[in-house]
């Protein structure tokens, strides 16, 4: 159980990188992407995902194949209304509703979110950071709650600290976790988080363009990883370093290839120097 928890904490304290989105390239419009996972050695395609979008950007159908149990294949639907809320239902191959999922923004801020299990509502600071999620389970009833504390440098809008605390059910909110940020030009350069049974750390460093080139991510002393940027911002390359026979040794290396729009068209993961999986995405545009 413990590890489980570790392993869900060192993804929620992920920082907010800009990933790799469709539509990268404004003068190319995304219309479709087949995902493909690729077999080793056989070289054989599973096909995984379908997505198409309208000619805004948005994700309009998808499909999903393989899945658990029984390999179905599940089908979304989603839906915008002028202002740009978010409505999509999962089905399975029967046409029996699976999943559904609302979200509600104000400008470009999440404020809601409905699932077919719980429901979300978010509040933000003057800055547009976030200061408060509650969820609520499926008949409404008060769940969970995280708030977040927030101290910026001063005569800047950046980050000095982030305090976290969670309340559960009729509970008081316990603090959880302190985030510390340290800013060069209003650049972010180092990040600490520290909890009770947990301490990660990130480093950055940038290209002259202002976009990421390089960032560190240490995991107490169990895990370091250290992914590249080309200078677009896109991840490159990504070396997974773990403890082994009390040394930290690279585990994993991934590989990210783009096409000439930037869009993402392969991922590679490599252990012990061979092949150990790969994803491929075929893209069509407008």
């Amino acid at each position: 159980m413990f590890i489980l928890i570790t392993m869900l904490t060192w993804q929620c304290f992920q920082p907010t990188v800009l990933a790799q989105i469709p539509n990268s390239d404004s003068s190319k419009k995304i219309k479709t992407i087949e995902s493909y996972r690729v077999n080793s050695p056989s070289g054989d395609k599973d096909h995984v995902s379908s997505e198409h979008f309208d000619d805004l950007g948005n994700l309009v159908k998808s499909f999903s194949y393989n899945n658990y149990p029984n390999d179905y294949t599940a089908e979304t639907n989603c839906t915008y209304d002028a202002k740009g809320n978010k409505k999509c239902i999962t089905t399975d191959e029967n046409g029996k509703e699976t999943y559904r999922y609302e979200a509600k923004y104000a400008g470009e801020s999440l404020v809601e979110e409905k699932t077919t299990y719980d429901s979300k509502k978010f509040s933000y600071d003057d800055y547009g950071n976030m200061i408060l999620e509650e969820e609520y389970d499926s008949d409404g009833n008060f769940s969970k709650s995280e708030k977040n504390e927030l101290a910026y440098w001063e005569g800047t809008t950046d980050l000095k600290m982030k305090t976290t605390f969670f309340k559960r059910g009729d509970g008081d909110f316990e603090k959880y976790s302190e985030a510390n940020y340290i800013f060069e030009n209003g650049v972010l350069k180092e990040e600490t988080v520290v909890a009770s049974f947990f301490r990660y750390e990130y480093y950055y460093e940038y290209f002259p363009n202002g976009n990421l080139k390089e960032k560190i991510s240490l995991m107490d002393k169990t895990e370091k990883v250290v992914t590249k940027y080309n200078e677009d911002g896109q991840r490159r390359v990504e070396g997974i370093f773990r403890i082994k026979d009390t040394e930290m040794k690279l585990d994993q290396k991934n590989k990210w290839t783009y096409d000439k729009h930037g869009n993402e068209v392969m991922v590679e993961s490599f252990r012990n120097e061979k092949l150990d999986s790969k994803t491929i995405r075929e893209i069509t545009y407008y």
